[in-house]
């Protein structure tokens, strides 16, 4: 039942994939992702502010998954490093019940300033930083943020379930398996 949008951003920010109300068509979402290459500055607030415009709300709150390679370009070192600032970040986050996750692919050992103003973004909204070498394996640090924005989305051990009807047209109480 979740919505997805995702954002590509380099000097601009736009949305390559919305799936609206609608289930996300993941198939879709392969195709369009297929197109982006790395180009440009890396303006991440233009794609925060993108991603935070539409508040979620309580009931169904949202989580905004940051991804950046962090690569300074000689656009970024022009504008003498203004591109990102923690502090503007965190405030388009401010009562929009939306949560943060990242993940920030830097060489090991790289300490530059785009990790610094990430790292203090993280502090100021309890958000996790995962940093990695290279964009592999992405789907497992995606299911790790996921129960910050949704809760437990795989459950075991013993709850109460509440069900809308019998499952699998099974008359009588629910066989536990």
């Amino acid at each position: 039942s979740d919505s997805l949008e995702v954002i590509a951003f380099c000097d601009q920010a736009r949305t390559i994939y919305d799936s609206g109300p609608a289930p996300p068509d993941m198939a879709e979402l392969r195709r369009q992702l297929a197109d982006v290459r790395p180009a440009g500055a890396t303006d991440i607030m233009k794609a925060l502010a993108q991603a935070t415009r539409t508040p979620a709300t309580t009931q169904r709150p949202g989580l905004v998954i940051l991804v950046s390679d962090l690569e300074p370009t000689a656009y970024d070192q022009a504008r003498s490093g203004d591109l990102f600032d923690p502090a503007r970040a965190a405030e388009m986050f401010a009562g929009k019940h939306l949560g943060l996750a990242m993940v920030a692919t830097a060489p090991p050992g790289a300490s530059g300033g785009e990790i610094q103003k990430l790292e203090d973004l993280a502090r100021r909204l309890n958000a996790p930083l995962v940093r990695r070498d290279r964009l592999t394996g992405l789907a497992e640090v995606f299911a790790q943020f996921m129960p910050r924005g949704r809760g437990e989305t795989v459950r075991s051990g013993q709850f109460a379930m509440n069900l809308p009807g019998q499952p699998f047209g099974v008359a009588g109480p629910v066989p536990v398996i």
